[in-house]
């Protein structure tokens, strides 16, 4: 557990071992984390959790609603400003 997240082992390597959130697969969550092998200590940790912890089982069905949610937050979401690179091109409308 890190600040209260659920982690589930993805990779392991010579040195590292590699974390991944365990609400991945439900809510599309990006969070990963690294820690050493040996000694067990936290590297590095990635990216933002799109979702609250969860500290108990979900009930039957309630995952359907849980990622239809998710998706309508993401969709009222802004888009950042995209850094250097050309603009995204207007999609025109053509008129037969």
């Amino acid at each position: 557990m890190i600040d209260g997240f659920s982690f589930s082992r993805e990779k392991v390597r010579p040195h590292t071992i590699r974390w991944i959130c365990n609400q991945a697969w439900v809510l599309n969550c990006k969070v990963r984390a690294t820690s050493e092998k040996m000694s067990g200590k936290l590297i590095s940790v990635r990216g933002a959790h799109n979702h609250g912890v969860v500290s108990s089982r979900r009930k039957w069905g309630q995952c359907k609603f849980i990622k239809e949610q998710c998706e309508r937050d993401s969709e009222q979401s802004v888009e950042p400003p995209r850094k250097g690179g050309r603009p995204k091109k207007q999609m025109e409308q053509w008129q037969l």
